[in-house]
């Protein structure tokens, strides 16, 4: 892989745009054999719309690479955090074979959207 630093990757991506996430950084990181990029929080930020990978002009896929960091992270336990809250909807497919507002949402859910969600919860059951 080599990156020419065009950042071509960074200006184009939502996650950059929205976040501190920074691909063209990110690579860069990879590149160095900088092992703390595993640990960044901001790798948790990417779309994987494969925009980055689309426009990249030496055919580098910043978001492949990413998944691979994200890979790493999650087998060493440090994603806990960031992986924790989605549990429920493996847990809800696994149990029932299907998609769903798992239990460990329902009390955001009230808090954000108040008793009208609790009433709905138990209409669906």
């Amino acid at each position: 892989m080599k990156c020419v630093q065009c950042g071509m990757c960074t200006s184009m991506c939502p996650g950059a745009r929205n976040s501190e996430y920074n691909p063209r950084a990110m690579i860069e990181k990879v590149l160095e054999g900088d092992e703390s990029v595993i640990s960044d929080k901001t790798i948790w930020n990417c779309f994987y719309c494969y925009t980055c990978h689309s426009i990249c002009p030496v055919g580098n896929s910043a978001c492949e690479v990413n998944q691979i960091l994200r890979q790493i992270a999650i087998s060493k336990g440090i994603a806990n955090e960031e992986v924790s809250p989605f549990a429920g909807f493996v847990d809800l497919m696994m149990d029932i074979g299907l998609g769903g507002i798992p239990d460990n949402f329902h009390q955001d859910l009230i808090r954000d959207i108040g008793k009208e969600w609790e009433e709905k919860k138990y209409e669906f059951k």
